[in-house]
């Protein structure tokens, strides 16, 4: 089951989609993108640090805010709570250095600005997010796509 957009954009939305995966039966591979309209708030928020708008760590502090409403209203599960936002606590934590070395820098290559690094720790969230739900949880990543794209033109 894939999911994505406006499909994860909302707590209702997202509470729509954990009553799906578990109605089935079946073992489902879950495949999620980020949170409705984020990537292109990264990708906003980095532009903001490259310019030297300091305004970026309001947009940071927005997306820390938005994620950690969601799994509040998503988990009521306290103790899986706690144990999500550590996880995604230090992932925004990495992010939140990677904006002020673009801040200070007022650089903005093609490496930050794909958040490599930053994709590579989802599979820690894949991990817990497994052993929370005893699903399988798939990520796409910028390099799958690239991936794709390489195998299509060939």
């Amino acid at each position: 089951m894939k999911f994505g957009g406006t499909s994860v954009g909302s707590v209702e939305s997202i509470l729509n989609v954990k009553k799906i995966v578990e109605a089935s039966s079946d073992s489902v591979v879950v495949v999620v993108s980020a949170l409705g309209g984020v990537t292109d708030q990264l990708i906003r928020t980095a532009q903001m640090a490259q310019e030297g708008d300091a305004a970026y760590l309001d947009s940071y502090h927005e997306m820390v805010g938005r994620h950690h409403r969601m799994i509040d209203a998503v988990i009521p599960d306290v103790e899986k709570q706690i144990e999500l936002l550590k996880v995604i606590d230090a992932m925004l934590d990495e992010l939140k250095s990677i904006y002020q070395g673009v801040y200070l820098i007022h650089d903005l290559s093609e490496k930050t600005l794909a958040f490599r690094d930053i994709a590579m720790t989802k599979n820690v969230l894949k991990d817990r997010l497994r052993n929370i739900y005893h699903t399988r949880i798939v990520y796409p990543t910028l390099q799958n796509e690239e991936e794709k794209k390489e195998k299509t033109e060939e």
